[in-house]
């Protein structure tokens, strides 16, 4: 006898139970007959043929004798069956939810390519669990509501600058997706300490796509993984240090928020600082104050000693002359670009944001590439 061998679809599905029956009637055998010759039960056969039963392997391979018809092509059509089921039990789960979509950014997540774009929520919602790794919408609003790791958002945080906790949690993902395909030693931080003057060499660089490179083979070579996410609206991050567990590995992710090379390279410092100053906590730069804690601020005068010594720093600033040449000349005998030198003398008020902007090197974001 011959039995069509299709693949089903994930609209339609045969019943396992249809094609014993049909196979039946083509050999023209009993349920009676066919409990017999597979050596089991009439029960068995009739729950077979009501779904009740599952196809097992064994049952696979009665039927394979019995029948004429491979086991392999009996656990399939089980599978398949299965699989159908299962997608339409959480399909019913999931349509009581499709509203919960709409909190996050899609459309824009969409756009950088970290789900597929779709205007149907029930597909929206669907896609967001597989970005964010789950199997269920509880597993799901769970993670996303009661993430510990946003106590860090939300402490350098403030009321003048609401922090989207959806936008936030999206760009996390984002970046934790990212990081988990660079390859990484542990993490050690004695070798992060001395090879923070080559960390430091690269700032000189303005072309991101030189730069980036030499700075994720560095990072990796200390056991941290540098990923540039494009921010989320009214996500407000500009730097996230975090670690993967059981902690062989720690995350800095940046956003580029403010486009230019002092503000990348220092809140990159900033990041830097956490790891090596603090316990293994998670630390966020939302907007451009870093917040009043403690440790912000111990990470915040870490990298700017970093990027300019303190002595230099206090010597330059004490001869008054903050004119266009003198920053060059400084950045030069300091080995540093001058548009950190700029940075640091505005963020101290020693000059105006106004002044000098040609020395500042501005980036965008161009198809998740960042360009000058």
């Amino acid at each position: 006898m011959a039995i069509k061998m299709y693949k089903v679809t994930p609209d339609y599905v045969t019943e396992p139970s249809d094609t014993i029956r049909e196979s039946l009637e083509t050999l023209s055998m009993t349920q009676a007959e066919l409990a017999e010759k597979m050596g089991v039960t009439r029960k068995h056969v009739s729950e077979l043929l009501m779904n009740k039963s599952r196809i097992t392997s064994q049952t696979a391979n009665q039927l394979e004798f019995v029948l004429n018809v491979p086991a392999k092509f009996w656990l399939s059509l089980q599978s398949q069956y299965d699989d159908f089921i299962e997608k339409q039990k959480q399909d019913e789960l999931l349509a009581e939810h499709v509203q919960y979509a709409d909190k996050f950014p899609y459309t824009h997540m969409a756009k950088l390519g970290f789900v597929p774009k779709t205007t149907d929520k029930s597909e929206r919602l669907k896609n967001l669990l597989r970005f964010f790794r789950v199997s269920s919408f509880d597993a799901f609003k769970k993670q996303t509501e009661q993430n510990p790791l946003l106590v860090g958002a939300f402490r350098s945080s403030s009321d003048k600058f609401e922090v989207d906790n959806f936008a936030l949690q999206s760009w996390l993902q984002a970046g934790t997706l990212m990081a988990n395909q660079i390859s990484t030693e542990n993490f050690d931080a004695d070798q992060l300490e001395q090879k923070i003057p080559e960390f430091r060499k690269l700032v000189q660089s303005t072309d991101s796509e030189v730069f980036m490179p030499k700075l994720q083979k560095l990072a990796a070579s200390v056991g941290i993984a540098v990923v540039a996410v494009p921010e989320l609206p009214k996500s407000r991050v500009s730097g996230s240090t975090r670690w993967l567990s059981p902690f062989p590995k720690a995350i800095i992710e940046l956003s580029f928020r403010q486009k230019t090379h002092d503000s990348f390279w220092f809140t990159f410092f900033h990041e830097l600082g956490h790891l090596v100053l603090h316990n293994k906590t998670p630390f966020f730069t939302i907007n451009k104050k870093y917040g009043d804690s403690l440790e912000e601020e111990q990470a915040d005068q870490w990298a700017a000693d970093t990027l300019i010594p303190k002595c230099d720093w206090q010597v330059f600033v004490s001869e008054e002359d903050f004119s266009k040449h003198a920053i060059i000349a400084f950045a030069k005998r300091i080995q540093m670009h001058p548009d950190i030198v700029l940075g640091r003398l505005q963020s101290d008020h020693y000059v105006d944001y106004r002044q000098f902007s040609e020395l500042r090197i501005h980036y965008s974001w161009q198809s998740k590439k960042l360009t000058k």
